[in-house]
């Protein structure tokens, strides 16, 4: 049984943590009636998102938007959700056959989604998000 998907897989949840945590803390807002052109302005209550209009257009509220939603503690926690999640769908030796299967999957009654040696499609759907970072593999998409 290979474990390169899920070592893969940490890898990229390890490096977004990476990222997460490089940034400063926040909260961060939107708030475009600042209009103050800078990508992170300080703030009394944490940072403000705003992007600049002049560049962006009318683009500049959605982008400011977006990227304060995904600010590093949204991250951090879906890093930590995916990782629980990771270990959830370990692999486990079944009694249903040769070889590990994922045990959340095998006794939700799923035996279709688990052959000898393949992760169960929960474990390659968290994969997909990362596709186009390199070292992902096609015959891992679900």
């Amino acid at each position: 049984m290979s474990d390169d998907l899920v070592t893969w897989l940490r890898t990229q949840l390890d490096d977004d943590a990476a990222v997460a945590n490089s940034a400063t803390s926040g909260p961060w807002n939107n708030d475009d009636r600042l209009a103050r052109d800078a990508v992170f302005a300080p703030a009394i209550d944490g940072f403000i998102v705003d992007c600049d209009y002049g560049r962006m257009g009318p683009f500049a509220i959605h982008n400011a938007t977006h990227i304060a939603r995904w600010d590093p503690a949204r991250v951090l926690a879906e890093v930590e959700a995916k990782r629980k999640i990771l270990d959830l769908h370990a692999h486990y030796p079944v009694s249903f056959g040769e070889g590990f299967g994922c045990g959340i999957c095998a006794w939700d009654g799923r035996l279709g989604e688990l052959a000898n040696e393949q992760w169960c499609a929960t474990v390659r759907l968290l994969a997909l998000p990362f596709a186009s970072r390199p070292g992902y593999r096609e015959e891992w998409r679900p």
